[in-house]
């Protein structure tokens, strides 16, 4: 508003300046009524009496033939005038429509106009619901790691209510193929890290129930399944150490989860990284249910149905295998 209210004070002002130069060239015609008459033969004149006339008027000539413009005297301010105008013009349109839905109910209403804008607070994110980044003592670490997050409410069996936040190792952090102790960050698995040394960037003193989650890739699942369903345990049995070992503030209840192997039969990935993510689930509500397990199988589908989380823990081996998927109790009771 500042800016528009500016760029109309100076059209004013230059405005006003043109038009006291009009009126001195008008005022030298009448006194000089010669001024009217042809030049004399000689063709005699003052140079300034010339460079005056020509900035007090505006001329324009026209070239078709070279596409060619040329504006001459007080064309400039009048440019400059014309600039400015338009440029107020938007900045008080800007000004008058970049509104709240707030402010303007109220000027429906008849209540005066007020210059300052609603700004509303940012949502908290499920992020805020989740472990986070605060240490950075790790220097050895190339990828700064991050959680995707999301929160799912569900009930049980009976009804009760059981509120679930899932955490997945964002990437470039993955299992390394055939291996249970270690995490890569590229795709050729290059440059490998050791679960604890990313666990260990986030904070100690979660105090709520987490479930850390085993998977394994598809790789030999159709040849030897077992063998695949034993790395994914193994997984989750090291989620559970490095865990219990880290979250010691508080001590948080560990449950842990084998979800097995990727099916081969649910379009496996060609490089398989996104079937060894590395989970952990946390309990918000409804850790006291004697119906857990059927609480987080209905949290893990709502996840990807209805929520479109970024994986579907259908696609493994045990989800459907009532006998071995379960919540386990492990560590911290």
């Amino acid at each position: 508003m500042l800016f528009g209210i500016s760029g109309w004070a100076c059209s004013f002002y230059l405005w006003q300046k043109i038009r006291k130069l009009s009126n001195k060239s008008s005022g030298e015609t009448k006194r000089n009524p010669s001024s009217r008459i042809a030049p004399s033969r000689t063709h005699r004149q003052d140079s300034s009496t010339s460079r005056q006339h020509q900035d007090d008027s505006i001329n324009l000539e026209i070239n078709l033939k070279k596409r060619k413009l040329k504006i001459f005297g007080n064309a400039k301010y009048l440019i400059a005038c014309l600039v400015l105008l338009i440029l107020g013009a938007v900045f008080f349109q800007f000004d008058t429509t970049t509104v709240s839905p707030q402010r303007a109910s109220n000027t429906k209403e008849g209540h005066p106009k007020t210059q300052t804008l609603h700004i509303e607070p940012f949502p908290p994110t499920d992020s805020d619901l989740f472990v986070t980044i605060n240490n950075s003592n790790n220097n050895n670490i190339l990828g700064l790691p991050d959680w995707k997050t999301e929160t799912v409410n569900v009930t049980d069996s009976r009804g009760d209510r059981i509120k679930i936040v899932l955490g997945v190792l964002w990437d470039p952090y993955k299992w390394v193929k055939g291996d249970s102790l270690h995490v890569a960050i590229d795709l050729e698995e290059t440059s490998k890290h050791r679960i604890e040394e990313v666990i260990n960037f986030f904070q100690n003193d979660e105090e709520r129930p987490l479930i850390v989650v085993g998977m394994a890739s598809h790789e030999n699942a159709d040849i030897n399944p077992e063998a695949e369903i034993a790395r994914a345990s193994g997984r989750a049995d090291k989620l559970v150490e490095v865990c219990g070992k880290h979250f010691t503030k508080n001590k948080p209840h560990i449950y842990s989860l084998n979800l097995g192997a990727f099916r081969p039969d649910k379009k496996p990935s060609i490089y398989s990284a996104s079937e060894r993510r590395v989970v952990i689930l946390v309990i918000e509500e409804g850790e006291y249910s004697p119906d857990l397990t059927e609480g987080v199988r209905r949290a893990l589908i709502k996840a990807n149905v209805e929520q479109d989380f970024i994986f579907d823990a259908r696609d493994y081996s045990l989800f459907d295998d009532r006998d071995r998927f379960k919540v386990l109790r492990r560590l911290n009771f």
